[in-house]
Parts: C-alpha cells; sequence; structure tokens
C-alpha cells in the first residue's frame, strides 16, 4: 500500500506496461476463481473476487494508459491504491466505451460496411455527466461496501450484527460478475480499439 504521501517517480523503461499486464493476469485469475465461486453458489465469496477483479483490470487500464500517454503522475500512483476511486473510474470508462460503440441502426451498420461505422463521440455534456458521477463515486461508492458486506460481518454501534455475508444473492454475484468481465474486455483491448484515453476522464483526489 502506498503511503499518503508517496509520490510517483520516472518509471524504468517499459515498467508500466509490464506492470499493467501482471495485473491484467491477476485480475483474470481472481474472475476465474469468481466464477467457480460463483458455480458452487458461494455467491459472497464470488461477488467480493469479481468486483476485486474489476479492480485489477482498472489498474491495468491506468498503467497502460500512463504508458500511451507517457503520463505517469502523482493523481495516478495515488488511484492505484483507492478502492472508490478504481470502482468509480471503472464505471466511468465503461460508459464512455458503451457511448463510443458504432451506432448499430445506421445505414453503414445495416450494410455491413465496417469501415463506415464511424466514431460516435460522446457529447460534452455526456463526457461532463460520467466525469461527475466519477467523482461523486470516488467520495461514496456503493460497490466498495457491497465487496466488504461481502467479505465480513458488519456490526453496528450496538454491538448487533447489521449483515451478513451471506445476505448476498445470486443476483449480487452476477451483477459483480458481468460488470467485471466488462472491464476485462477494456482492458484487455485498451485504447487500440476504443479511443476512451483521448477522451480524459478525472481522476478524483481525496
Amino acid at each position: 500500500m502506498a503511503r499518503k504521501d508517496t509520490k510517483a517517480s520516472i518509471p524504468p523503461e517499459g515498467a508500466l506496461r509490464a506492470s499493467a499486464a501482471k495485473a491484467l493476469r491477476n485480475g483474470s485469475g481472481l474472475l476465474e476463481d469468481a466464477r467457480l465461486l460463483f458455480e458452487a453458489k458461494r455467491y459472497a465469496r464470488a461477488t467480493a473476487l469479481a468486483i476485486l477483479s474489476e479492480e485489477e483490470f482498472l489498474k491495468a487500464f491506468l498503467l497502460d494508459n500512463a504508458a500511451l500517454q507517457g503520463n505517469w503522475d502523482n493523481a495516478r500512483y495515488a488511484a492505484l491504491f483507492k478502492h472508490g476511486i478504481k470502482l468509480g473510474l471503472a464505471e466511468g470508462l465503461q460508459e464512455t466505451m458503451r457511448l463510443l460503440e458504432p451506432d448499430r441502426n445506421s445505414a453503414a451498420w445495416l450494410r455491413g460496411r465496417v469501415a463506415d461505422y464511424g466514431l460516435r463521440l460522446p457529447s460534452e455534456e455526456q463526457m461532463g455527466s460520467i466525469a461527475d458521477r466519477v467523482r461523486n463515486l470516488a467520495v461514496k461508492n456503493q460497490r466498495n461496501f457491497t465487496k466488504q458486506n461481502a467479505m465480513y460481518v458488519g456490526i453496528g454501534p450496538d454491538g448487533v450484527a447489521t449483515s451478513v455475508p451471506e445476505d448476498l444473492s445470486e443476483i449480487d454475484a452476477l451483477a459483480a460478475l458481468l460488470s467485471a468481465e466488462k472491464m476485462a474486455e477494456a482492458a484487455g483491448r485498451q485504447t487500440m480499439a476504443y479511443p476512451a484515453v483521448t477522451l480524459g476522464l478525472p481522476i478524483p483526489r481525496r
């Protein structure tokens, strides 16, 4: 874990992409374990591991993103250690990439002419809305709470248990798995397929 006062330093040649590849492999392993637990109906543990895997995929994306942009700074380094920020960025990135998808109702799509699909860049209003959501999620992220609830028994001020991991359902686990798989695709394909990196989602500071 990084201390609050830890600053980014100049990375050795190729280090960012090498680290991204390691985070991607670890995320893939966590996601595979989550699937196994889901099949075994261990929904709480499956949920926790799926959310952890999504954080690793976002880490891989940030590292490779920094290598592509030549921009490794304190905000990016600090974001790697903050769960709310990682999950908020993951959600914002997935929404951005969804907006970048070709218009499947267009005449070009219907004719099957891939070269004519064109890139539908999100509007400034759309990107502003996503950026605001990322900032809010960095401060209070329900999925980070879900991950904790999936691992720990919650205790109230009066000592009474407020939640147990068994409270999480198959639907909770499935939602976590689907979100992690979307982030896995984003990290794996990176910006060679989608130029989300050029749009610059904000990295919140807290």
